[in-house]
């Protein structure tokens, strides 16, 4: 296990935190969304907190938050798969990103679909263009189809 860093309690980390809650809860109320770490510059500017870097003294918003988040009343959640995902939600509010997917539509393709597709593969290869497919993209075409 890791250790944990500490910070000195002082006005701007408090500050900074009490900033962080009340931008993650107005994005929650307001959209039921979490906000995405990448974002957070331009709304700690707008709330007044342009100089934030300076605050964390070389240490970074993500680590910041990982470490004192549920000080302030927030949590980072972190997407499974996609390292770069990162999400700030209220403390008390049950989001990670396996039940987004989870709930995201599934697609069906239909063998309609894939004739359709078949279609303007033939259409684009009458003026000589060479168009290149990987096997396993044209297996499963075909084996909808």
């Amino acid at each position: 296990m890791r250790p944990v860093k500490t910070y000195e309690i002082d006005m701007d980390h408090l500050t900074l935190g009490a900033v962080l809650k009340i931008i993650v809860d107005e994005q929650w109320q307001q959209r039921r969304q979490p906000v995405f770490l990448s974002s957070l510059p331009p709304l700690l500017e707008a709330k007044g907190l342009a100089n934030y870097k300076e605050i964390l003294g070389g240490q970074t918003l993500k680590q910041f938050v990982k470490d004192t988040g549920p000080t302030y009343g927030c949590k980072l959640v972190e997407h499974p798969t996609l390292r770069a995902k990162l999400a700030l939600v209220p403390l008390e509010v049950p989001f990670d990103f396996a039940s987004e997917l989870r709930n995201a539509p599934t697609t069906v393709i239909t063998s309609a679909d894939v004739e359709t597709f078949f279609r303007v593969l033939a259409f684009v290869a009458e003026d000589g263009s060479n168009l290149m497919l990987p096997a396993s993209v044209i297996a499963k075409l075909v084996a909808i189809r």
